[in-house]
């Protein structure tokens, strides 16, 4: 059972804003949004996503490694999929094999 922690008022510390801190909330947020400090995406970064397959040896690390850079969100929904289908072990599709 978990006991019950009293209610404490925040310290002035704690209720400062960006502006007491001279806007470095600011460049701290835009730091985030951006991932600056994350290195861009390979170009062939498509092409890095199509070679995984199933099949693959250590599939894990090239996906980790392409994980670990700056995505846009078009990048970032292709690096899930690519998750997702490896996961259920189903071998990338081209767009023109779909059927309609």
């Amino acid at each position: 059972m978990r006991t019950r922690v009293p209610f404490q008022k925040p310290t002035r510390w704690q209720r400062r804003s960006c502006a007491d801190h001279g806007g470095e909330c600011a460049v701290s947020r835009a730091l985030l949004a951006d991932l600056a400090w994350l290195p861009p995406a390979p170009d062939d970064f498509r092409q890095q996503l199509k070679a995984l397959t199933p099949e693959t040896t250590g599939v894990g690390q090239p996906l980790r490694f392409l994980a670990n850079h700056r995505l846009d969100n078009n990048q970032l929904a292709s690096l899930a999929k690519t998750a997702a289908r490896l996961a259920a072990g189903r071998p990338p599709t081209s767009p023109s094999s779909k059927t309609p």
